[in-house]
């Protein structure tokens, strides 16, 4: 996977997380509001985990 690729993918995970919170605000049900803002927040989660290991790995990537 190329560098381009990885930046590309992390851009698809930022829209979609955006895009689930925009479901979660125009949702009547607490139920899905709040699966809908948990499934946004496990996209962040892995997006800090690639930030990490492409700033901070001690491997060249």
């Amino acid at each position: 996977m190329t560098i381009r690729q990885v930046e590309e993918a992390t851009q698809n995970c930022r829209r979609s997380a955006e895009q689930l919170r925009q479901m979660a605000q125009n949702e009547s049900n607490p139920n899905v509001q709040k699966l809908l803002l948990e499934a946004a927040h496990h996209l962040d989660v892995g997006l800090a985990e690639l930030e990490y290991i492409m700033t901070e790995s001690t491997v060249s990537i």
